[in-house]
């Protein structure tokens, strides 16, 4: 090590830092892999909404998806998807511009994944 006097930042070697006027060699920080986790998830947005949403949804494992959307009374709406998907996410629009104002419920069945949300329609 070398000791050198200098106020702090104005030494001219970025690798270097000085710690009580003697210079040692910066650390170097390598940042760990970060792998992402998929996880099962079901939402929308806007919402409310007027008259149409996005409903997005993330799927760990892959299979048979099926997303469903129902009025309050339990009578099915529509059927958005019913299709073999690959894991990861995705969005599907949902338009509802000839349907009245009100909350409606949206299902998801899975492989080992079953969730439903509340959305409202305000016209």
């Amino acid at each position: 090590m070398r000791p050198y006097y200098s106020t702090e930042g104005t030494y001219s070697n970025p690798n270097w830092i000085s710690v009580y006027g003697e210079e040692f060699a910066k650390p170097s920080y390598t940042p760990l892999a970060q792998t992402k986790v998929l996880e099962n998830s079901l939402s929308n947005h806007p919402n409310p909404f007027n008259p149409a949403t996005n409903i997005f949804f993330s799927i760990q494992e892959p299979g048979l998806v099926i997303i469903k959307v129902f009025d309050l009374t339990g009578q099915q709406i529509t059927e958005l998807i019913n299709e073999e998907k690959e894991p990861g996410s995705y969005s599907i629009p949902f338009d509802a511009s000839n349907l009245p104002s009100g909350i409606y419920i949206y299902t998801i069945n899975a492989k080992n994944f079953n969730q439903h949300r509340k959305m409202l329609l305000m016209k």
